[in-house]
């Protein structure tokens, strides 16, 4: 347990503790080696249709740890003014998600200044930043109608990501762009174009020895 959670040891001791339905007793594994060595051990993937994936790389591994240990732990934020001159013209905001991902978050234009190409040049500059640092992707949601944000995303090359309704805010439209190339090619792979990279193929898991099998018959 890390210091910072050290508060809810109390708690989830408690969920530990007591049993589930009052007879099933529930245990703690150290890490994600260990749990999914114990669902392969217990259930065999019986019942559980083939699926396959790929496995990070081990330079995506070392970036992630790398980015997670920069600036003591902390994660990265950006905020910036972009002024003409003295004033004030737009403003920007994003911040670091994970040891992968860096997210934009918000980001407004002056109306005086709108039509002039300052959004487009934000988020260049994010990207320039953002691959230099070693993040493997970048991310944003926008609101479904707000086009001229998504239009400027899609033409600098974000793809979509993922539609999400959240109970607060309502729809919103996630993009990614990929630094990464293999895992652009993993996500277009997932998007129906039938082409994988060397290094995706050696890192390939699951099921994917009963589709070969399958693709020889």
């Amino acid at each position: 347990m890390s210091a910072g959670w050290a508060w809810a040891d109390a708690t989830r001791e408690r969920a530990l503790a007591t049993p589930l339905a009052g007879r099933y007793r529930i245990e703690s594994l150290p890490d994600d080696p260990a749990y999914w060595a114990a669902w392969e051990t217990a259930f065999g993937r019986e019942g559980f249709p083939p699926e396959m994936y790929f496995a990070r790389g081990a330079e995506w591994t070392r970036q992630a740890e790398r980015l997670a240990a920069a600036r003591g732990g902390e994660a990265l934020a950006d905020r910036w003014l972009i002024r003409d001159g003295d004033r004030v013209v737009a403003v920007y905001r994003g911040e670091q998600l994970d040891g992968y991902t860096y997210m934009t978050g918000h980001a407004a234009v002056h109306l005086d200044y709108r039509r002039r190409g300052i959004y487009r040049a934000v988020i260049e500059r994010v990207l320039e930043t953002t691959r230099e640092l070693g993040f493997t992707s970048v991310v944003s949601n926008h609101a479904p109608g707000n086009n001229p944000a998504i239009i400027a995303k899609l033409s600098l090359g974000f793809r979509i990501d993922r539609l999400e309704l959240d109970a607060l805010h309502g729809p919103s439209l996630w993009l990614r762009y990929f630094h990464d190339p293999d895992e652009l090619a993993a996500y277009e792979f997932r998007c129906g174009l039938a082409t994988l990279t060397p290094e995706l193929l050696s890192r390939r898991y699951g099921a994917w020895g009963r589709l070969e099998q399958q693709l020889s018959e």
